[in-house]
């Protein structure tokens, strides 16, 4: 029979995962636009959604976070599970490759986060797989061991993006209230913006602050990086001059958690909470700021 106390560590913990949804979201060279959710199929699904507005499960009881998806179309995708097995936690990590006609690849398994971390993970144009455990930033081929490339007080890392430079862009919900951070080729990491997160918002989905973060990145062709923010229900849009513009809200009970620039068009994955769960929603915003509702999912 389980325990109490464990019975209200498995609540904690699944209405934490909730809380904290997924905000994978990519589109690949077709226009089709795949995400990952929390709320369906189990411990998760990753989800196609066609050009004519088709939704398709491509996986699912799986619980991934984020997603990739390089230049040949194959989508990269991983698994972070807890298990709690005779009162004793464990997080199974796997990384899976998903090619474009489907076929599904376990390329990495392991326990150890300090091997490999799902709920972080990035990957480069030559599929080395960065990511974040304990303070440490490490960086891994598929087959190799990690190497360390920073340690500092990180506080809590979610979103990470690669752009078509090759540099990575990475947030830190937890540090100067809410920093991004840029790690060019040569693996130099130096703080981009701070402050990204709203001190007063009026009406966030959360009223617990450890829930006001940042979530997904993307980049533009011409070099502005935009970042979702869950307190205040932002996209922020942010220049050279490291000042940003808020260019997107989501009405409430709504927060966006995902984002992805397509050929021009803003590619949004939101989450709903207003005393219940709801979501995902996917929403476009095209080259003349029309909005437009994709998918959303009726919970």
């Amino acid at each position: 029979m389980l325990s109490k106390a464990f019975i209200l560590l498995f609540i904690i913990f699944q209405n934490y995962a909730i809380a904290h949804p997924a905000w994978g979201i990519v589109v690949d060279s077709k226009g089709n636009i795949f995400f990952s959710d929390l709320m369906h199929n189990g411990n998760g699904t990753i989800w196609k959604l066609d050009r004519n507005g088709k939704l398709t499960s491509i996986l699912e009881n799986f619980h991934s976070h984020n997603l990739i998806i390089d230049s040949d179309d194959t989508l990269w995708a991983a698994e972070n599970k807890n298990i709690y097995k005779y009162g004793i936690e464990e997080w199974e990590q796997r990384l899976v490759r998903i090619s474009p006609d489907g076929k599904i690849d376990t390329l990495l398994e392991t326990k150890n986060l300090n091997q490999f971390n799902a709920s972080t993970f990035s990957m480069d144009e030559s599929k080395n797989i960065y990511f974040f455990n304990d303070n440490t930033f490490y960086k891994r081929t598929i087959d190799g061991e990690p190497e360390i490339i920073s340690t500092k007080s990180f506080g809590q890392v979610i979103g990470s993006y690669f752009d078509s430079e090759n540099n990575l862009w990475w947030t830190d919900s937890k540090n100067k209230n809410g920093v991004l951070y840029k790690t060019i080729v040569g693996n130099k990491v130096y703080e981009y913006a701070r402050n990204l997160i709203a001190l007063n918002p009026e009406n966030p989905p959360y009223r617990e602050v450890r829930f006001h973060l940042l979530y997904g990145i993307t980049t533009d062709e011409n070099g502005f990086v935009y970042v979702a923010e869950s307190a205040d229900r932002r996209i922020l849009k942010i220049g050279n001059n490291k000042k940003y513009s808020v260019i997107y809200t989501s009405e409430s009970p709504w927060f966006p958690v995902g984002i992805y620039w397509s050929k021009g068009d803003l590619i949004i994955k939101e989450s709903g909470f207003n005393g219940t769960h709801t979501g995902p929603r996917i929403i476009k915003i095209d080259k003349s700021n029309n909005r437009k509702i994709l998918y959303e999912f009726k919970n």
